[in-house]
């Protein structure tokens, strides 16, 4: 069954997160931190009851905003408004820490 020109447009911001701030299989964020800042994070995750296990595949990136948005959430913030478009604020993000 081929996929309609609208799925293909829904998966496409699903498709750029996974492509761009997760790790390809065999890598993970454990691998690229430091052990001082992987047990920081550790810790961290253990005091706000975050699974670390679920950040792994994601890179730094992706986890400063699992974990800036998880704060929020916690602080009772139920949305964060969208003044640039979904795509605009992944390509923001996955450039982040880019040199130019």
């Amino acid at each position: 069954m081929p996929i309609s020109n609208l799925t293909k447009s829904f998966l496409k911001p699903a498709w750029m997160i996974w492509k761009n701030l997760s790790y390809p299989t065999g890598q993970s964020l454990k691998f690229a931190l430091s052990e001082e800042t992987y047990q920081t994070l550790s810790r961290y995750c253990t005091e706000k009851t975050i699974p670390i296990e679920e950040l792994l595949p994601f890179k730094s990136n992706m986890v400063s905003i699992i974990l800036f948005i998880t704060e929020l959430q916690q602080l009772g913030f139920t949305g964060l408004g969208a003044l640039e478009t979904i795509e605009q604020q992944l390509n923001f993000i996955t450039e982040m820490g880019k040199e130019k």
